[in-house]
């Protein structure tokens, strides 16, 4: 099994920092992480930010079912200036594994001064070794 889709959010513009909340198809309002199914891979396949200067974080735990999980930065991506950036990582995906079902995702971001920013991963579910 293989799925392919996108994954966006924004910054709220008041505030510095916090917790990027994630649209999907799947969701039906936003959430501020996702769940990596035990057995289940997760490919990030390209990133997009947009906006005002800003430095997203993808952080990753291995223990989201507590009261304080521990998130990780696996990895950064700043846009130092207003404008646009897209990471292409079609030749080497970020992988995350769900190794127990209590893994998962979220988007962090900081900036200097509070504005919009958007952020949009195209992220694949897969639980095939390729």
């Amino acid at each position: 099994m293989k799925y392919l889709f996108p994954v966006y959010g924004a910054t709220n513009g008041t505030a510095t920092s916090g917790t990027v909340p994630l649209n999907s198809h799947f969701t039906v309002s936003p959430v501020n992480y996702i769940s990596i199914p035990q057995g289940i891979k997760v490919k990030i396949w390209s990133v997009r930010v947009s906006g005002a200067a800003v430095n997203f974080q993808i952080q990753f735990t291995q223990n989201v079912n507590t009261s304080t999980p521990t998130w990780v930065t696996v990895e950064n991506i700043s846009l130092a200036s207003a404008g646009e950036v897209e990471i292409d990582k079609s030749r080497k995906p970020t992988v995350l594994e769900g190794k127990n079902g209590n893994e998962a995702i979220q988007i962090v971001w900081a900036q200097s001064t509070a504005a919009v920013s958007y952020i949009i991963l195209d992220i694949e579910f897969t639980d095939e070794d390729d």
